[in-house]
């Protein structure tokens, strides 16, 4: 799709009405602030909303294979986030406000409104429709962080609790059950073996104790190890946490770290107490149940360099847009941790030892990207240690690629020549935006990095000045630089469907953010590399 600000969806059937509405587009065509695409058939518009991104769509509600607001709600389930604007004629303004209701923006009498409104009412429309999924969006997050546990995504108590009362009067539920859980054996393994191995193991127990449930049944976090389940026929209840007590009892190695786990769980069914009474007589019969301790056993010998004890960030792929697959990934530094030497060289260690890992499992990442805060290049030590530890690791230093603020570009000559014994090494060195709507060119020219990655920040600059502005024009010379350097330029922060449309349509190909694929741990990523970045 060529590069315009405003991709409109003509869906007319009338040649006159068409051709009279690209004629009153024609001037934003021409200037290049709209694209303009025309079908004639309701089918053919769904396809197209289904193949490329749109930011608004004149729609008529009298088409040969769809007619009246019906149109609209078509349109609206294949992408909601796309404006509509209802054509109608002067006889049918009260289907038009009809329309309004099933979720369409705005609606335009055909052959009443020049060329001045008709751009006008494009982008007031497309800027109620952002506003609109921009507050849903918000909406939909604030509910989701009140209502699930942040570390596992399960529901916490209180969507538990509201959970079960439905299934307590579902037909299905008789009688109704609901069950208390602990799984042992997860601190102690975090305290062994440190976080990273913890964590690793929650992530197993929640698979194993969700895989085969029906979509009628609840799974819940209620405190650190403690979980409720409801939604299954009793004895179909009690079958579900004896299958789950074996298979935890057979998980025993995370990470290279022996661990064994088990399960308790008292399952309750309700007389009529309701379901809080419920969940207390569930955590009384799982207080006085008596099972064997869980126990971790020594961990076993891993060659090759084992992380470090300190905490360690997750994983963000970024993604090739023209290739449709992903093309790295980065190691996102851990949130409030020192930009120490020692720091860097355990992130490092970390990367490394995934690297043994990710091998041994025949999948490789092409790139794989690492951040330097500018404190530790004038440390004379860090090109020599870096080598080292990647070398010991068979981790050839032309797959990583060191993240480096635009500041150390500005630093004394100490910090640039870190740099450039790293480049010597095979590292590739990527620019890293400081977070303001700034872009440093003459910082980017002067030294040879292999990609400038956006700041965040920046994204969000351009997606507010709509394309337009000072950022645009930031962005355009920074590709051109780029261009002529033979230089890479890589979009971070792309978080929304909108914000990737937006960066695909300014001829951005590289991107990284959630728009692709979430932060995760390192062992969804094979699959995530199997299923490509998620479709724009």
């Amino acid at each position: 799709m060529p590069h315009r600000s405003i991709s409109i969806l003509l869906v007319e059937d009338s040649p006159l009405d068409s051709r009279l509405l690209h004629e009153g587009l024609k001037p934003a065509i021409a200037s290049g602030e709209v694209f303009l695409q025309t079908v004639k058939r309701l089918s053919q518009a769904i396809d197209e909303l289904r193949t490329n991104e749109f930011s608004c769509v004149l729609l008529d509600l009298g088409l040969p294979d769809g007619q009246g607001i019906g149109n609209v709600s078509a349109l609206r389930e294949v992408d909601p986030k796309a404006a509509i604007v209802v054509l109608t004629g002067l006889d049918d303004e009260k289907l038009a406000v009809e329309a309004l209701k099933r979720g369409a923006q705005d609606y335009l009498v055909k052959g009443a409104t020049a060329s001045d409104g008709l751009m006008r009412m494009v982008r007031r429309a497309v800027q109620r429709n952002r506003q609109t999924l921009a507050l849903q969006t918000r909406r939909d997050q604030a509910f989701f962080e009140a209502s699930h546990d942040a570390q596992t995504l399960l529901p916490n108590a209180a969507l538990f609790a509201d959970r079960a009362r439905q299934w307590f009067h579902h037909p299905a539920a008789l009688p109704p059950s609901l069950a208390c859980l602990r799984v042992q054996g997860i601190e102690s393994a975090r305290s062994r073996y440190g976080a990273v191995v913890g964590d690793e193991l929650l992530r197993d127990v929640v698979q194993l104790l969700a895989e085969g449930l029906p979509p009628t049944a609840t799974l819940a976090r209620l405190e650190a190890n403690v979980f409720a389940l409801t939604g299954l026929p009793s004895e179909t209840l009690q079958g579900h946490l004896t299958q789950c007590r074996q298979a935890l009892a057979g998980l025993n190695q995370i990470g290279g770290c022996a661990v064994e786990v088990s399960l308790r769980f008292g399952v309750v069914q309700d007389d009529g107490q309701g379901v809080e009474a419920c969940i207390e007589a569930a955590l009384a019969v799982l207080e006085s149940t008596t099972d064997l301790p869980a126990a971790i056993v020594p961990s076993v010998t891993v060659s090759g360099p084992t992380p470090s004890e300190a905490p360690v960030g997750r994983w963000q792929p970024w993604a090739d847009l023209r290739e449709s697959e992903f093309a790295g990934v980065e190691l996102l530094p851990v949130e409030g941790q020192d930009g120490s030497i020692a720091t860097v060289l355990s992130q490092a260690e970390q990367l490394a030892h995934q690297w043994q890992q990710w091998q041994a499992s025949r999948f490789e990442p092409a790139k794989l990207a690492l951040t330097l805060p500018a404190a530790v290049l004038v440390d004379e030590s860090l090109p020599v240690a870096l080598s080292a530890l990647f070398r010991r690791a068979a981790l050839p230093a032309s797959r990583v690629q060191l993240l480096v603020g635009e500041a150390a570009f500005r630093a004394p000559d100490r910090s640039l020549s870190a740099l450039t014994q790293l480049r010597r090494e095979g590292f590739g060195v990527v620019m890293e935006g400081d977070g303001s709507s700034d872009i440093a060119l003459a910082d980017f020219v002067a030294f040879p990095v292999q990609a400038y990655r956006l700041s965040k920040s920046f994204t969000r600059h351009l997606l507010a000045e709509n394309l337009q502005g000072r950022s645009r024009r930031l962005l355009t010379a920074l590709l051109g630089a780029a261009e002529a350097l033979g230089a890479a330029v890589i979009a971070n922060g792309v978080d929304t469907r909108e914000a990737l449309a937006a960066l695909r349509l300014m001829g951005l190909h590289l991107v990284q953010g959630r728009a692709l694929a979430p932060d995760g741990a390192a062992d969804t990523l094979p699959i995530l590399w199997e299923r490509g970045p998620a479709k724009p």
